[in-house]
């Protein structure tokens, strides 16, 4: 339309050069304006999709963290029916090896002091044992921490680091795995540490017990005191056998508590 008003001012003969000037440069500016905003609103339809966009990659990336919360939940109530289930697992076969199982000398946080204990029974809230002073039951609370974690009433699960607000995402997430590596590889030395003491002690009771056979086949004296050595290396051998449960308890809680990874970008 504006070309053929164009088109028409120049064909007219009785009109003044200015006049037709004045409206080609009108018209000129009427194109110039109609240009611009043709490109404004390309820009806005430009921002309008941007926003768009956006917003589309922001409900993605909350339905993603939705979805990983909602599996983390099920990963750590899994952990802790697992957890539970060893634990009473470690308490059931300290209860049924408890009898006659010797621990070392204790003393309660009250300050009174058991030598020579020896387990009589164990229950899920007491323990009842003989020692240099006859036979007493405590609860668990009146045990120290240690003879408590010994037993099975204090089975702690492992903490997580907490987190380090100047370091990026990727870089908390690699420091809580070679923290969690790093756990697992002390807990295997302890394994490893606790069964070589085993080995070690079963083999002095197969040397001992052997002794003492070739001493009463052969009508030697002194055999008690061998045999009494047995006896006691039994009770040593009990404890590692104790140990050994507790430690591989602890790595295995440490497997399943997989490091807590944040999301990277």
């Amino acid at each position: 339309m504006l070309s053929a008003l164009a088109l028409l001012l120049s064909q007219c003969d009785d009109g003044s050069a200015a006049r037709i000037k004045a409206l080609r440069d009108e018209i000129d500016q009427m194109s110039q304006q109609s240009y611009d905003a043709s490109q404004q609103m390309k820009r806005l339809q430009s921002q309008i999709e941007g926003a768009k966009a956006e917003k589309q990659k922001l409900e993605e990336e909350k339905l993603q963290v939705e979805k990983e919360r909602e599996e983390t939940k099920k990963k750590l109530d899994q952990l802790q029916r697992d957890f539970d289930t060893y634990k009473s697992s470690y308490k059931l076969s300290m209860q049924k090896r408890a009898p006659g199982m010797k621990i070392d000398d204790f003393t309660t946080p009250e300050g009174k002091a058991y030598r020579n204990v020896v387990l009589r029974e164990l229950t899920d809230t007491y323990v009842n044992f003989t020692h240099e002073a006859g036979i007493i039951k405590l609860t668990a609370a009146q045990l120290p921490e240690p003879v408590q974690a010994l037993l099975g009433f204090l089975i702690k699960r492992t903490e997580e680091p907490r987190e380090v607000s100047t370091m990026s995402n990727r870089q908390i997430n690699m420091q809580r795995k070679v923290e969690q590596e790093s756990r697992l590889d002390e807990a295997d030395e302890a394994i490893k540490a606790i069964r070589h003491e085993r080995e070690q002690t079963m083999r002095q009771i197969a040397s001992l017990n052997s002794r003492v056979r070739d001493m009463e086949y052969n009508g030697q004296t002194g055999v008690t005191p061998l045999k009494k050595s047995v006896t006691q290396l039994e009770l040593i051998l009990k404890k590692l056998d104790s140990q050994l449960l507790q430690a591989e308890v602890d790595r295995h809680a440490i497997r399943s508590n997989s490091p807590r990874l944040l999301p990277e970008r």
